[in-house]
């Protein structure tokens, strides 16, 4: 695996459910690709209590190397997606979702948003051009098992563990997340990262996947990140000299909210000089950020074209 897949891992090239000529596209001219829905009202304080410990935060499991601030900052991202449930939206409704940024040779990233509309079962995605927003484009999308539709993640999320270990194990063996990292941390760390990235997901598995990621050996948080692309402030959690496939050591980032723990992105940074996507990629220097995407409008909708 090159590292433009690691580009796909991160659900970050392409819209969800998206087929592969539409992934290549959107790879080939490094444009943003919508990703993940906000919380959604519902009351279901039920998921919440049964996930909360008496202390009122998440009792988490922290890994040998793991940092004891990611314990903590986890344990609150825990405790806040387990009290915001999100009941399952239906399979008509779509997911509207508008993303900044990508993957970069160096070029400034790009800041024009990119808009989509995906199905929530995966048959339909729709998007608009910047320069004539109202004229959407929708077109049928091919059932790809390789990529899950949001109502596939939803369901499989829906049945995963709640032991660490064993969602750890569940995400690396259940086709989900198809993460090669050059460790298991790192496959671990990718894995959950994708997972989180998903449009929607049960509130119970996002909390459970918080607290799997604070198992990850090396897991830490950043106590300065740089801001966002559109530079608001989010929280970082980091994975540090983390190794591709090839070898190629990087440093990467799930980026939150810092006040909410909600998703909004994720940054890849080079720590030492190479190649990234062989042949056809492009060289990176140490200290570059190749990659980065921020999440913005994220909704359920009735149908394309709305946008709240």
């Amino acid at each position: 695996m090159d590292d433009l897949t690691l580009v796909r891992e991160f659900r970050a090239d392409a819209p969800v459910g998206a087929p592969d000529a539409v992934r290549d596209a959107v790879l080939d001219a490094i444009t943003p690709r919508t990703r993940r829905v906000g919380p959604l009202p519902a009351a279901a304080a039920a998921a919440a209590a049964i996930a909360l410990g008496a202390a009122g935060v998440l009792a988490l499991q922290v890994g040998p190397a793991a940092s004891p601030s990611a314990a903590e900052v986890l344990s609150r991202a825990a405790t806040a997606a387990a009290g915001d449930p999100v009941p399952r939206p239906r399979d008509d409704q779509w997911v509207f979702e508008t993303v900044y940024g990508g993957a970069t040779d160096g070029r400034p990233f790009a800041m024009v948003p990119g808009e989509g509309w995906t199905r929530f079962d995966g048959t339909q995605y729709a998007d608009a051009p910047s320069d004539h927003p109202q004229a959407l484009h929708v077109q049928d999308l091919q059932d790809d098992p390789s990529v899950p539709s949001p109502a596939e993640w939803y369901d499989a999320a829906a049945r995963l563990p709640h032991d660490p270990a064993a969602l750890l194990a569940a995400l690396r063996d259940g086709g989900l997340a198809d993460a090669e990292g050059g460790t298991e941390a790192v496959r671990d760390f990718d894995a959950v990262v994708d997972a989180l990235g998903q449009p929607v997901l049960p509130a119970t598995a996002r909390a459970d996947l918080f607290g799997a990621l604070a198992t990850v050996p090396g897991v830490a948080i950043d106590d300065d990140p740089e801001p966002d692309l559109l530079g608001d402030p989010v929280l970082a959690v980091t994975l540090d000299r983390a190794p591709d496939p090839s070898g190629l050591l990087s440093r990467r980032e799930l980026l939150l909210d810092p006040d909410t723990y909600a998703y909004r992105g994720v940054r890849v940074t080079a720590l030492e000089d190479g190649r990234i996507g062989g042949a056809k990629g492009f060289d990176v220097s140490s200290g570059q950020t190749w990659y980065e995407d921020t999440v913005t409008d994220a909704v359920v909708v009735d149908r394309p074209g709305l946008r709240q």
